[in-house]
């Protein structure tokens, strides 16, 4: 879903923009949480 609006994308309601978001924010602070576990596990030697 894309918060733009166009001839094909419809007007989308303040709750489903809310809902993107906020699965956004959580999908960027899941990827960050990744990031920084896989480099403390290179730091300390572990494989991942």
């Amino acid at each position: 879903m894309k918060l733009t609006n166009s001839a094909i994308n419809p007007d989308y309601s303040a709750s489903e923009k809310a809902r993107y978001l906020m699965l956004e924010r959580q999908r960027a602070d899941r990827n960050r949480e990744r990031s920084l576990l896989v480099r403390s596990a290179a730091e300390v030697g572990i494989d991942v």
